[in-house]
């Protein structure tokens, strides 16, 4: 495989992944007025319990399952490996999802009353535990469809699940009226049929294969992983506890909308192209220290690229629009957003580089780098939050960030070494601070101003990333996008 191929192929995938996710997003905004119409501050931070109450059942019994999947997929040698792996996974992943969904139907009542501190009812934590189940259904047939780089396929299941849920959104919210009820519902629904028809497509072309070598590989890989799940539910929803105890349901609901920007990041600017380059990395492991590495470093580059640029943007324009877009009760989450999108560009960062570790097999590694942010996490929980609430709890999470990337790539760095050409993606980083302050520093109070801000920041933005970050080579394919020729032509050049 040689490396333009593989660039222009990244380049189409990332595009159509990219497209999918924001089309995710957008429908997330327009539809946003709706749910903070409908559902209170209160109602939305029930929704973000009930989340959580999910993660940690995933925690105990399914996390780690998929994380494998890849790198034993390209491991093996014939087709048959290659479905055993597959079947494999799946019926693990359902196994264990089972289990965690017939324990959380078990405990109904106890999480009612603990985690949901006795709001909403008992009936919601069953609809969830059912859901858990369900949604898993599509997990594997999805990630099939990415080992393939089947792009298109993936995207337009993804897409047609997204339109189902929203239309079941607005019929049992606006019509049927039945609050928090109604996202759940959606869900089941939605998943319901995607997963039939997913489940049904890949077993006719894997088959059902079970094999004990590869779940041991699996829960080998696995498991640590499953432990560092573990530490990212900390990391990243551990904060909502403390400020329902400090501040109450409806200060988590505020801080769960500004959170909403570092998972909107994390969705268009890091995980399209995560998700197409990864099988073409794992392709690229077994070649030549020199070429993988020039490979490598380059689309680090176009990464960070995508990221940044979607980091400057939402930083630039998010005041604007959460004025437009939610009620004055959540416009002060605005403020908070700028901390969470940095530190959602290191976990980016942690998720890239953590590749020599996936590949090295030393998946304990990165176990190890989570449970010291977790440490650190919680000291800042503990310490930040009773003092600072919401800000407290931003600035928490980013050190957090920026610690376990730190551990994961010099870990990764020792026991699979990449060169990664770190002094362009750092200039490009240190551009967007720079751009991004006067958005976060100036006083500007009317809408209008705060747009015509972020439009003149992001010309700033685009100037200075074509004159210092960007060679020749690169103006000449961003040149060569904008008169509309081949879109991934950048993706083939150097």
């Amino acid at each position: 495989m040689s490396s333009p191929t593989s660039f222009r192929r990244l380049g189409k995938n990332t595009l159509v992944y990219g497209a999918a996710s924001i089309a995710s997003r957008v429908v997330s905004v327009i539809m946003l007025p709706f749910y903070t119409r409908y559902l209170s501050p209160a109602e939305y931070g029930l929704l973000q319990l009930l989340d959580i109450t999910v993660d940690v059942t995933a925690l105990l019994f399914s996390a780690g399952i998929r994380t494998g999947l890849q790198r034993f997929y390209f491991k093996a040698t014939t087709d048959e490996e290659r479905n055993s792996v597959v079947s494999t996974t799946f019926f693990l992943e359902m196994v264990l999802s089972v289990g965690g969904t017939l324990a959380l139907l078990a405990l109904a009542n106890i999480v009612h009353r603990v985690v949901l501190v006795g709001a909403g009812s008992s009936d919601l934590v069953r609809l969830a535990a059912i859901n858990f189940s369900l949604t898993a259904m599509t997990a594997v047939p999805l990630a099939l469809l990415v080992i393939e780089q089947r792009a298109a396929l993936q995207t337009f299941a993804t897409l047609a699940k997204l339109a189902v849920q929203v239309a079941l959104n607005v019929y049992f919210l606006a019509y049927r009226h039945y609050g928090v009820e109604s996202i759940l519902l959606s869900t089941t629904i939605s998943s319901s049929l995607l997963g039939i028809l997913l489940v049904v497509w890949m077993l006719s072309r894997t088959g059902m294969r079970i094999s004990r070598a590869v779940v041991r590989d699996l829960r080998r890989f696995g498991v640590p992983y499953q432990i560092t799940t573990a530490a990212s539910f900390i990391i990243t929803f551990g904060d909502r506890f403390f400020l329902a105890h400090y501040d109450g349901a409806a200060e988590v609901g505020v801080y769960g909308i500004a959170y909403q920007f570092g998972f909107i990041l994390y969705m268009l600017g890091s995980s399209p192209f995560l998700t197409s380059w990864a099988p073409q990395r794992y392709e690229l492991a077994s070649h030549s220290r020199e070429e993988r590495d020039e490979s490598y470093a380059r689309g680090f580059l176009y990464f960070n690229l995508i990221l940044m640029t979607a980091a400057m943007g939402i930083v630039v324009f998010v005041r604007p629009a959460i004025a437009l877009l939610t009620t004055s009760d959540y416009h002060s989450a605005a403020f908070l957003v700028p901390i969470i999108v940095a530190a959602y560009v290191f976990q980016s960062w942690g998720d890239a580089v953590k590749f020599g570790i996936d590949i090295a097999e030393r998946t304990t590694l990165y176990t190890a780098a989570s449970w010291i942010a977790t440490a650190v996490v919680l000291i800042g929980y503990a310490t930040l939050i009773p003092l600072y609430g919401g800000y407290g709890a931003a600035f928490a999470t980013l050190l957090a960030f920026a610690v376990r990337f730190g551990f994961a790539l010099y870990w990764s760095q020792k026991v699979w070494p990449v060169a990664y050409a770190w002094r362009r993606p750092i200039l490009l980083a240190a551009i967007t601070v720079a751009v991004c302050l006067p958005a976060v520093l100036l006083p500007v109070t009317r809408t209008s101003s705060q747009f015509a801000l972020g439009v003149a920041l992001t010309a700033i933005y685009a100037g200075l990333t074509w004159q210092f970050v960007l060679d020749d080579t690169h103006r000449l394919g961003l040149l060569e996008v904008l008169r509309a020729r081949k879109l991934t032509a950048i993706f083939g050049r150097s």
